[in-house]
């Protein structure tokens, strides 16, 4: 059909066809792209894909619509594929092929096969195009010319200029051809002569107009050959990013260069926005002159404020309002001016709706309407002004604004939320305050200050009003300010401001991360805001304020008792620093600063139950009351503070207070959490004091609000969950409802399994939940499900984790191992006898267990992952190096000195994450690897059991009156329990209270040092008053009666031993609470005729910290035994050590053991005296597999990696020997004094000398429970020494030396003391001890 001379067709059956020598044209690919477009006219049909249907040949399956006319000419180009953009290939066709016979309309399409040409080359390649054409049966309707373009059309302005390649300079009489893609059959093309300006160059004179649809524009250079092309595609984007009012260029190469380099052709081109001045300003230009007028009285009203308030960035505005209007002033038809119009600023406001959709887009950034509002707020401060202001500003939004508009945005945001209290508001301000930064220049120090000052202001503001942030925000701030500070000098405001918001975003993302490198290394800028803020007294207020707010939140988050004390000293020091003072800024800081004080101090109450805390923070209290209100009568968080001071205040008018305004708050709809939870406990606290059930459940009601109000992801959920259980279990107390039962039990079961929130509250919620365990029915015991105490253990493995050293590990564990036997209790009393085990594996021996995981063989991961392996590796070494190290911050040390030592924990803290984080990737992406250092199931070590013997765990713990030793036997599938109905815990801690004091009194144990004094015994220590002496072998002879009795026997009898001269059966005992302090390997009955009965004549006794230590060791001796070439011992003497009395005996013991080992083809070397110094001891241990040390031990109760051994030239220490990776370690025999006693605060981490040396890499050794007698101790190194060349003696003679043999050799070398000195001198053999394998 046809519309006066257009004919409506289809193209069909569209194919591509190569020939196997023109293949090398394109990429190997599935799919092609054909773009078909009309040159003149209407412009590009469209993209149409085609899809490989064999080798060499891609089809179009559907129909294209063309509308040509006779005065129209087709070109069709293959344009894009998978891994090209643009594929030189064109072919043209004139309007005559096109055209419609009566055969293409009545009959079947007509077939039409062309050539593709190559657009470098004027020659024929071996592509083939063919198409099949007919008449459409619809025909569309074309635009009419009327219908106007989009108002965000752009153009390519004029003044294009095209750099043809060498081999087309010479080309005439060019043609630039413009079309759009993808096309809808509406898009304009244009068409345009290019003028030849030089050899080689062209330009055209002519707009090139893009449609808003348009993604990319293909403009292509065609001459009178059609071989002579170039082809340019642009996209949207990089027009999109050309600043068409600085007049910038675009410059783009050709497609169809040969390669990237020079000597392609280059088009270069302007841009500029579509506009119509009748569409815009009406056709008599009235609306012109009207925006003129609003321009004239904008400025107007802007050089009267500015008479007003001398504010430079009025005066700008003032000018910019000028700049406009003369710009705008030559296309007013009137000849009239309009900067002399006398309207009333409120009658130009009338229009102000009308104008505001003239206001053109590139005027956006200083437009007058947007100042003219801004005028007017400034005016008269109206709500509808300051919306109207945030309104125009977002219209423009996606434009490029400069460093002032953002911030004047961010301020505006700022004042809504001020007056709306909608936190939507803040979070524009935030966005707004980044962007305004991103645009100062990072040399303009004054400008950045002042920006930085106000992000910190608003982050603060986002920070009170309660509303947790997104991940991804908190991420954006801490970046952010983290550039923020680059380049700038330590101290001065810019400094100060910056760190300042740095500080309040890293705090924020702790509360997401509960991640304590975030909180360390928030600490660290901290202390770097003091130093910034010099003597500046203002900023140092503040700076010191948010420090001890720092060191209270790392104190609480983290349960760390140091953090705190620091907290409440720095307080105290600011505030001593500061006077008090009337002024405003005087009493904010003064106000702050107690308040903070006094949350410390009350939480170190809650902590340690000393009233002296309590006391000093009511005083507290009464004077930070004084100072109320700090943030506004009336508000939420003045009724907060309020509240948070009334509860250890003694004065009943604070309490009244505090209710007042919480109850006035919570009535006005709180939106803070921490407002309810203050009015919470104030109503709870009300109860306890006037027994009033009321209280009580009113109290719960607003917990229970608490609770709806904050997110379920959020760590304070869980929080509010174990509170609220604590509310509930009071009320099971007055109604004895058991409903309020359950109800308490299922919340303290939830906060115990939440993922998000922070393991001190796991742990506390789990400590609530375990408590109830009693009460379930016997009945119900295999059925409870004991999720929440699993999570408790894995809490406090994460409480005690590798961010910390050592030392603060030990002080975390202190109050968090009682838990360990309480919940390994509770799984034996229901039954659950594999999570007693498991829970006592997990739960204690941390410390070794996690620097033993630092030194895991990674030869398995090397084979799968050498990248990985050696990643972990060095992160392990550091993180070792960082965990023996001794942080202690004294109160005395400057304040640089405080920074250096919280930079080092934050390095601690990222160190420990980035190492979870690849052990996380281990697992993950390496086969086999999914458990990899997961703490071992019973499945795991259980196929690890000795064979030779028994593994004895002895469970007392204090929330349970009846102990049991739990047996562990290879090839029995459970273990066994032997009930110990004569034995607690109490008792074991007499029984450990009462061998302690007779060794202290005796000058047994450890206690000063006078280098005055000689005795004869190792680490004697004599006490200035002796006093009147006891019988301390009569006190030990009780303390064994009593362990074997109620402990050992029963063992023994359970496990069916049976006595002998010689035993060869060995006991590993795992004790636990007080037993570790006792000793079981010599529990019998020593006295009389006839009762004489002891574990030493069943069983050889070894001890061992945890089971997976004992299985590690027997596992890896399957694998494979040390290299010979290390087997040796190497024998150190030091009876001279600086410092410590002169132990002669310890040349004979060495010499002693020399004599043994002559001829017997033992490596040996002796270094004593002088040569036994600690270079000398380290190079040892690492060249021999056994080490023998007879000299002085010393344990270091307060830092356990200090303990260690005291050589001529001073201490090695556990720590210095740690580092040494000693991979071919045997046995050690500790020939001091008190190697294997331990510290009663940690009787559950083993922290002596004897299992450092095993977390050091030993497989056994032996120790010393007290001080030995330096006579006797060459006598029994003597014959152990002797044994062990016995035992080690295989019929062919090839294996001389073995440390497995040690725990019978001590065994016999005891037994051979024993028949010495006899039984009555128990002091004198029962000190000696093995450890391990």
């Amino acid at each position: 059909m046809t519309t006066g001379d257009r004919v409506d067709l289809n193209l069909t059956d569209i194919a591509i066809e190569f020939k196997p020598e023109g293949l090398k044209l394109i990429p190997d690919c599935n799919t092609l792209c054909l773009a078909i477009f009309e040159l003149k006219r209407e412009g590009v049909c469209g993209l149409y894909p085609l899809k490989r249907v064999s080798k060499a040949k891609w089809v179009h399956e559907n129909a294209v619509a063309l509308r040509p006319t006779k005065m129209v000419d087709f070109a069709v180009a293959l344009l894009k594929s998978e891994r090209l953009d643009d594929l030189d290939l064109w072919t043209f066709f004139a309007a005559s092929e096109f055209m419609p016979t009566s055969s293409t309309i009545n009959r079947a399409a007509s077939k039409i096969t062309k050539r593709m040409y190559e657009g470098k080359q004027d020659k024929a390649t071996a592509v083939k195009l063919s198409l099949h054409i007919r008449a459409s049966v619809t025909v569309p309707v074309a635009p009419s010319a009327s219908q106007s373009k989009a108002d965000n059309q752009i153009e390519l302005a004029p003044d294009m200029t095209v750099e043809l390649e060498k081999e087309h300079a010479g080309a005439q009489r060019l043609l630039l051809v413009a079309f759009e893609s993808p096309g809808d059959g509406h898009s304009g093309i244009c068409e345009f002569p290019l003028k030849m300006t030089s050899q080689g160059r062209a330009n055209c004179d002519d707009y090139v107009q893009i449609s808003d649809s348009a993604e990319d524009v293909v403009v292509v250079i065609k001459s009178e050959l059609s071989g002579d092309l170039e082809c340019f595609c642009l996209t949207r984007q990089e027009l999109d990013q050309v600043d068409f009012y600085r007049g910038e260029r675009l410059y783009v190469k050709s497609v169809s260069g040969s390669g990237s380099g020079t000597g392609q052709a280059t088009l270069s081109l302007k841009v500029r926005p579509m506009s119509s001045f009748a569409s815009r300003w009406g056709r008599d230009g009235s609306q012109l002159v009207r925006y003129l007028r609003l321009l004239a009285v904008c400025r107007r009203e802007f050089a009267r404020l500015y008479q007003i308030t001398s504010d430079p960035s009025v005066k700008t505005m003032e000018r910019q309002m000028q700049t406009i209007h003369d710009a705008l002033s030559p296309l007013n038809p009137a000849s009239s001016s309009t900067m002399a119009n006398n309207g009333s600023l409120d009658d130009e406001i009338s229009g102000l709706v009308v104008t505001e959709t003239l206001v053109p887009p590139e005027y956006a950034p200083r437009t007058a309407l947007q100042g003219l509002v801004e005028l007017r707020f400034l005016l008269l401060q109206q709500n509808e002004d300051l919306e109207r202001c945030i309104k125009l500003r977002l219209q423009v939004l996606d434009q490029e604004h400069d460093a002032v508009w953002w911030s004047s945005l961010a301020d505006h945001a700022q004042l809504r939320y001020e007056r709306s209290k909608n936190v939507k508001d803040l979070d524009l301000s935030v966005m707004a305050r980044r962007n305004q930064l991103d645009r100062i220049p990072t040399n303009d120090q004054a400008t950045r200050a002042k920006a930085l000052s106000g992000y910190a202001q608003t982050l603060s503001t986002r920070v009170a009003s309660g509303t947790p942030w997104s991940r991804r925000d908190v991420e954006k701030n801490v970046e952010v300010f983290k550039r923020g500070i680059e380049g700038l000098p330590l101290r001065g405001p810019a400094t100060f401001f910056a760190l300042s918001g740095l500080t309040t975003a890293l705090h924020d993302r702790f509360e997401i991360s509960d991640d304590p490198a975030d909180i360390h290394e928030e600490l660290f800028y901290h202390r770097k805001t003091v130093l910034a803020a010099g003597d500046d007294p203002d900023l140092l207020r503040v700076a010191s304020i948010k420090l001890v707010y720092g060191l209270h939140a790392c104190g609480i988050k983290l349960a760390n008792m140091e953090h705190l004390d620091e907290a409440i000293s720095t307080a105290k020091e600011y505030l001593a620093m500061f006077p008090e003072s009337n002024t405003f800024q005087g009493r904010l800081f003064w106000g702050n600063m107690l308040f903070t004080l006094f949350r410390s101090i009350a939480y170190k109450y809650e902590a340690t139950k000393d009233v002296r805390y309590r006391q000093e923070a009511a005083a507290i209290s009464e004077q930070a009351f004084a100072y109320q209100p700090m943030h506004g009568a009336g508000t939420e968080l003045q009724a907060a503070t309020y509240g948070d001071l009334a509860t250890y205040s003694e004065n009943p008018e604070h309490r009244r207070i505090a209710l007042e305004h919480l109850k006035s708050a919570v009535l006005n709809g709180a939106t803070n959490h921490d407002t309810l939870a203050t009015y919470s406990f104030l109503l709870v606290q009300g109860f306890s004091q006037e027994k009033n059930p009321s209280l009580l459940r009113e109290s719960i009601a607003v917990q229970e609000q608490r609770i709806r109000m904050i997110p379920k992801n959020h760590f304070l959920h869980s929080s509010s969950l174990w509170v609220l259980g604590t509310l509930l279990q009071k009320l099971f107390g007055v109604t004895a409802d058991l409903n309020d039962f359950n109800r308490a039990f299922n919340c303290y079961a939830s906060a115990a399994m939440a993922e998000t929130t922070t393991p001190h509250i796991r742990l506390q919620a789990a400590k609530a939940w375990a408590a109830f365990l009693p009460l379930i029915p016997a009945s119900r015991g295999s059925t409870v499900d004991l999720a929440p105490l699993d999570n408790a253990i894995e809490s406090i493995r994460q409480l005690a984790g590798l961010e910390q050293t050592v030392e603060q590990r030990h002080q975390q564990l202190t109050d968090l191992s009682q838990f360990v036997l309480t919940a390994s209790g509770r799984a034996l009393a229901l039954g659950r006898n594999d999570k007693a085990v498991e829970w006592l594996e997990r739960g204690r021996g941390l410390i070794w267990d996690q620097l033993s995981s630092l030194r895991t063989p990674l030869d398995d991961l090397r084979s799968q992952s050498p990248a990985l392996a050696t990643q972990l590796e060095l992160v392990c070494r550091r993180l070792e190096d960082a965990s023996t190290q001794s942080r202690r911050s004294d109160q005395s040390l400057h304040v640089e000195s405080k920074v250096s030592l919280q930079e080092e924990a934050a390095t601690h803290a990222r160190l420990a994450r980035e190492r979870d984080e690849l052990i996380e990737t281990i697992r993950n992406t390496v086969p086999g690897f999914q458990n990899f250092l997961r703490p071992q199931d019973s499945s795991s070590w259980s196929d690890n059991l000795p064979e030779t013997g028994a593994v004895v765990l002895v469970h007392v713990g204090k929330s349970t009156t009846l102990s049991r030793a739990i047996v562990l036997l290879a090839g029995l599938d459970e273990p066994m329990i032997i009930e110990l109905p004569g034995f607690s815990y109490d008792m074991a801690e007499k029984l450990r209270d009462k061998l302690q004091a007779s060794l202290l009194h005796n000058h047994l144990l450890q206690r000063s040092c006078d280098q005055d004094l000689e005795g004869d015994d190792r680490g004697f220590r004599p006490s200035k008053k002796a006093g009147k002496k006891a019988s301390p072998s009569q006190d030990l002879h009780d303390v064994l009666c009593e362990l074997w009795k109620c402990v050992v026997k029963p063992v023994v009898d359970g496990l069916a031993l049976s006595r002998s001269q010689r035993p060869e059966t060995r006991i590993w005992w795992c004790p636990t609470g007080p037993l570790t302090f006792l000793p079981l390997h010599a529990a019998g009955i020593y006295q009389g005729t006839d009762d004489r009965d002891t574990v030493l004549d069943y069983a050889v006794s070894s001890y061992i910290p945890t089971v997976t230590m004992l299985t590690e060791r027997i596992k890896n001796a399957r694998i494979g035994p040390n290299r010979d070439d290390k087997v040796g011992l190497c024998m150190l003497s030091q009876p001279d050590a600086p410092g410590f009395p002169f132990i002669p005996g310890t040349k004979k013991e060495i010499d002693r053991i020399a004599r043994v080992l002559d001829n017997r083809r033992v490596r040996t070397r002796r270094l004593e005296g002088g040569d036994a110094v600690r270079r000398a001891g380290l190079d040892a241990m690492g060249e021999y597999s056994c080490i023998h040390l007879a000299c002085h031990g010393t344990q270091n109760a307060e830092e356990p990696l200090k303990s260690g051994f005291a050589l001529g030239d001073g201490m090695l220490d556990l720590s210095t020997i740690m580092k040494s990776n000693l991979k071919h370690a045997d046995f050690a025999f500790l020939s001091a004094c008190q190697t294997s006693t331990g510290d009663m605060k940690l009787s559950e981490e083993s922290v002596h000398l004897a299992a450092g040396m095993l977390a050091t890499g030993y497989r056994g050794v032996v120790g010393t429970m007290w001080s030995i007698s330096d006579h006797h101790a060459p006598l029994v190194a003597e014959s152990f020494y002797r044994e062990i060349i016995v035992r080690s003696s295989g019929g062919n003679g090839t294996k001389t030396f073995d440390g497995s043999h040690a725990a019978h050799a001590l065994h016999h070398a005891i037994g051979e003391l024993r028949k010495s000195v006899g039984d009555a001198n128990v002091l004198a053999w029962a000190p000696y001890v093995h450890f391990g394998l």
